[in-house]
């Protein structure tokens, strides 16, 4: 068989060079992307609603406050998703929106957690009787008031992920005596300078906050651990995360 002749051309050996060298060349790395703003099916149910810290909470207490947690938030696949994000990004305000195009390098990108609670689950979790105290978009929950029958009947609602106790703050004791301060004492550092060189730290750290920022699971936990008893006594307009 006879081989295929190629006609030569005097830009042939540089065409091939250049191709050689695009294929060698690294591709540009991804786009960063919120796992948030995309579909995930929900975590199975658990086969213990009420947690054991809940149900000793509400034995040793009778009433006590509670978050419940659920499964999602109504979607049902894909599509829904991506439409429910959607609709809950055009209703982020225009200070948040601009902060979070700061964040995600000159990006807006709408996310679950923009999406509101179902108004069906918060109503199915009043109808049994409970004192509905805070609805949290972020943590996708709902801060109640509930005695040992109630709760029972909240854990049987199908959507109900878990049922936990509202954390609460511990107060630690001072170890030793407090020295008092002498009369007319002043800091080392004036209030002015000690402001601005914090602000000049985090500027400089910025490696440090910004994945704190932006949502991973470390900030979740640092919120819900900080502020779950806040959330659980605040009234239903406490701002959140926007």
């Amino acid at each position: 068989m006879r081989g295929i002749m190629l006609p030569h051309r005097r830009g042939t050996p540089l065409l091939l060079a250049l191709l050689a060298c695009a294929a060698l060349a690294p591709k540009p790395a991804p786009a960063a992307e919120d796992p948030h703003a995309r579909y995930a099916p929900p975590a199975p149910r658990s086969s213990q609603v009420m947690t054991p810290a809940a149900s000793a909470r509400l034995v040793s207490e009778g009433k006590s406050a509670l978050w419940v947690y659920f499964l999602d938030k109504g979607e049902t696949d894909a599509r829904a998703f991506a439409n429910e994000v959607r609709r809950a990004g055009d209703r982020v305000g225009d200070r948040a929106r601009a902060r979070r195009v700061r964040e995600w390098g000159g990006r807006f990108i709408p996310d679950y957690y923009d999406v509101p609670v179902p108004a069906l689950y918060v109503e199915g979790v009043r109808s049994t009787g409970a004192e509905v105290r805070h609805v949290s978009r972020w943590l996708n929950a709902v801060s109640v008031m509930a005695d040992p029958a109630t709760a029972s009947r909240i854990a049987s609602l199908p959507y109900v992920q878990s049922i936990t106790a509202v954390g609460r703050a511990k107060r630690n004791e001072p170890v030793g005596p407090i020295a008092p301060l002498p009369a007319g004492a002043a800091p080392s550092t004036p209030f002015d300078r000690g402001l601005a060189e914090t602000i000049a730290w985090y500027q400089d750290h910025e490696e440090w906050w910004r994945p704190i920022k932006e949502k991973d699971a470390a900030y979740r936990a640092f919120y819900r651990t900080q502020y779950d008893e806040r959330l659980a006594t605040s009234s239903a307009t406490a701002k959140e995360p926007g």
